[in-house]
């Protein structure tokens, strides 16, 4: 209109001149309408047609737009021009005015879990707002939309609550297994005549090291919180304590020590019981035959990370092995069922012979297989 107006006074016009600028004006401005109204028609269709809420407050907090499914079952007309605390109470307003408040003070776009009370019953919205600005970039109120996740919710409590109960009975059914074992244990024990047969009475205590080896892989998954995994290197700190304890290693001058290396091992329960058995023989290995005779010494355990592959050695400093030994013409049943396990795990067993007195002997695992 200024330049219509500028145009006027500083050049002269036809009167059919001005009457055609005149009707092109008035054209312009009815489909500027047209499209106006146009634009308002489709927007309230989206905003009426979806089943999430849209909404739009002043600064005050009093809606200016609602679409139906933001009514929550009143009247459009009668939420209009009031705020959250006049339509469900100034406590269930309190935390949707707190939110409101903050996108207004912050400026950004927040998203945010709201509760509302719906005919009496609480429901669960996931609300996005935004600042609400006028042409000039000001603030002026909020726009958002919320989302009904009640059930999703219940959904997802209930799975929690079930995984709840089933990592209870896990647990129970770890315990279990393990006082089942030690009762094994207990029962070889009876087996055992006071003044029988020495060699009996060393084969029980050793088939009760590997039931007790087994045992504390289901104790150690009993207590962890993932159930995931046993953390191998607390197991073989636990197994090699409750082996110099069982045998009275610090009282005969040998000590047994463990090192755990720089990462943590997590094994699950098919890996974490056939390695503790089989470290739990190379343990009772050395024990028996590193130090005859009343010698001292040490025994140490260890945990070997390079990369993605894992190996355990068990070293002592003892009179070592016995010239032109090999693992497979051994026919003792500890060899035996080191082999046969390491063979299950696909892992490769080495003897290792530094200069000097002791022995060495390690599991390489196959790359990939611990985490």
């Amino acid at each position: 209109l200024r330049d219509g107006a500028d145009d006027y006074l500083s050049k002269p016009f036809s009167p059919d001149e001005l009457a055609a600028r005149a009707h092109r004006l008035v054209a312009d401005r009815a489909r500027a309408r047209v499209q106006l109204e146009s634009q308002a028609t489709l927007l309230r269709a989206v905003a009426e047609g979806i089943t999430d809420a849209v909404f739009v407050k002043d600064r005050s907090g009093r809606y200016v737009f609602i679409n139906p499914a933001g009514a929550l079952g009143r009247d459009v007309d009668d939420i209009l021009g009031k705020d959250d605390a006049e339509i469900l109470g100034e406590e269930a307003a309190r935390q949707l005015v707190a939110h409101d408040r903050e996108v207004m003070s912050s400026g950004q776009v927040l998203t945010r879990e709201e509760l509302v009370q719906v005919s009496g019953m609480p429901r669960v919205f996931l609300a996005t707002k935004a600042p609400y600005r006028d042409a000039r970039g000001e603030t002026i109120g909020v726009v958002g939309v919320a989302r009904d996740i009640t059930e999703r919710k219940q959904g997802e409590e209930l799975v929690r609550a079930s995984l709840r109960a089933k990592e209870t009975l896990l647990r129970e059914i770890h315990h279990r297994v393990k006082n089942n074992l030690q009762i094994v244990s207990s029962l070889l024990s009876l087996q055992v005549r006071p003044g029988g047969d020495p060699r009996i009475g060393e084969i029980v205590e050793e088939s009760q090291t590997r039931i007790r080896s087994i045992a504390m892989v289901h104790e150690s998954l009993y207590r962890t919180e993932s159930l995931e995994g046993v953390v191998f290197g607390d197991y073989l700190r636990e197994l090699t304590r409750t082996l110099s304890d069982m045998f009275g290693l610090g009282a005969r001058g040998i000590a047994l020590s463990f090192d755990p290396g720089a990462a943590p091992l997590v094994f699950d329960l098919d890996r974490a019981v056939p390695c503790g058995l089989i470290v739990n023989e190379l343990i009772m290995n050395a024990i028996k035959h590193a130090f005859p005779d009343g010698r001292r010494g040490s025994i140490l355990v260890r945990i070997e990370r390079q990369g993605t592959s894992t190996s355990f050695s068990v070293r002592d400093d003892g009179v070592g092995l016995p010239p032109a030994f090999s693992l497979a013409s051994s026919g003792s049943t500890g060899v035996r069922i080191v082999t046969a396990l390491a063979r299950q795990l696909g892992a490769v067993l080495e003897v290792r012979e530094g200069g000097g007195a002791g022995a060495e002997l390690a599991l390489r695992l196959p790359d990939g297989v611990s985490s």
